[in-house]
């Protein structure tokens, strides 16, 4: 199976880490401006069956985006700002009938997202968006505290506030 990720900023990093590491991906294409980066991120993996492959792109031309994803199980977009590429970048998954997700965290662009949702499901492809720190991570670490909450009974072993710090365990 073939991911693709666009961008290899400091989200793109840990992003690209995490395909690798956690990812069950036999081929990771790498789409960004500044390819040497991205092989300085590459440079610190360790040697995995991955076969990775970077790509110098125009986060704005929607055809060429479209060709590289082609093939791919999904996309993972990484690039910002998210205003200036988050659209064209959803174009090109909508023309090449790949899955999408978005780190997207700007609330000016998220609405003209959600008008793709009939282009989307049409093309059958999901696309997901806001997976980013602000707020992707959040939820995660809310769902997180959720699961351990409901291991332990629903008790709140620790509560934290600004007047109080945490107890050593």
């Amino acid at each position: 199976m073939k991911a693709l990720l666009l961008g290899c900023g400091e989200m793109g990093e840990e992003a690209l880490r995490d395909l690798y590491e956690f990812g069950h991906f036999n081929e990771l294409l790498i789409g960004t401006r500044t390819v040497s980066k991205a092989h300085l991120v590459i440079d610190t993996l360790k040697p995995n069956t991955t076969k990775i492959s970077v790509h110098e792109i125009d986060a704005s031309d929607i055809k060429s985006l479209a060709e590289l994803m082609e093939g791919c199980a999904v996309a993972v977009n990484c690039i910002g700002p998210n205003y200036k590429y988050e659209l064209p970048i959803a174009f090109a998954a909508i023309r090449a009938k790949v899955n999408l997700v978005d780190i997207n965290d700007e609330y000016e662009v998220t609405p003209k997202m959600y008008d793709l949702h009939n282009d989307a499901v049409k093309e059958n492809i999901l696309i997901i968006v806001g997976l980013g720190g602000c707020p992707g991570i959040d939820n995660v670490l809310a769902r997180s505290a959720a699961n351990q909450r409901r291991k332990d009974g629903n008790k709140i072993l620790q509560r934290l506030s600004p007047k109080r710090k945490a107890r050593k365990s």
